[in-house]
């Protein structure tokens, strides 16, 4: 029950409207475990990264799939964090190559 209060409190962290940060979507993922590794990058990166899901709570975590994991930055933080997902994205291709080869 405490993780539903968790996903709940992100939510409203969101949509705070006396916070003054326009929040947008830099990623989707199918999986919250991918969403929390990108979002710790993020957030190693010097950028305020936060998750929301709809998957009721977690009572019904099937519909993660269906509706995904949103990673969030502010839109101050867009662009840079699209390039460090681009440079992420591009390393682990990398990376995924030569395992391939060997």
């Amino acid at each position: 029950m405490e993780e539903t209060h968790q996903t709940h409190l992100e939510a409203t962290v969101m949509s705070d409207p006396t916070d003054q940060k326009k929040m947008v979507i830099v990623r989707e993922e199918q999986h919250e475990a991918d969403a929390r590794i990108v979002t710790g990058f993020l957030q190693s990166q010097g950028i305020e990264a936060l998750i929301s899901e709809d998957d009721a709570g977690d009572q019904l975590p099937s519909l993660e799939s269906v509706g995904g994991v949103q990673i969030h930055v502010s839109v101050d933080d867009a662009q840079r964090a699209h390039e460090l997902l681009a440079q992420l994205d591009a390393q682990q291709e990398a990376e995924e190559g030569s395992s391939d080869e060997g």
